[in-house]
């Protein structure tokens, strides 16, 4: 079986240094948007092993939706503390958004583990 999903990576860039140019969001700041596909028709999501493939696809997929190099952005020789923390951002945004998305129990279990949140994917009592 076939099966894609898009990940959308949108951050709100919060400094004037990058207000220049771009599409723009809340109070005229640009945004950071982009999106990659991830295909999954090969992989069984009840499977943890294919989980954490699936996650591997999902961050793989958010860094080039977040541009894949962070120094060939405009702004990098000015400033590549501010455009390294928002690339970092959008890859987080991209791949927890995506995650949740997902809704797979074993994706959602191998990004807790990895990223040491708790495991929100079974409800508690």
């Amino acid at each position: 079986m076939f099966r894609t999903m898009t990940i959308i990576a949108a951050t709100t860039v919060l400094t004037a240094l990058a207000s220049a140019g771009g599409a723009r969001g809340i109070n005229g700041l640009p945004i950071v948007e982009g999106n990659a596909d991830v295909a999954y028709g090969d992989l069984d999501l009840n499977r943890p092993q294919d989980a954490a493939i699936m996650l591997g696809r999902i961050e793989k997929a958010a860094r080039r939706a977040c541009g894949i190099m962070p120094e060939r952005d405009r702004f990098y020789s000015s400033n590549p503390e501010f455009v390294d923390k928002q690339f970092r951002l959008c890859t987080r945004q991209a791949v927890r958004d995506a995650v949740t998305h997902l809704g797979a129990p074993h994706v959602s279990r191998a990004y807790a583990k990895k990223n040491g949140g708790p495991d929100t994917s079974v409800a508690r009592h």
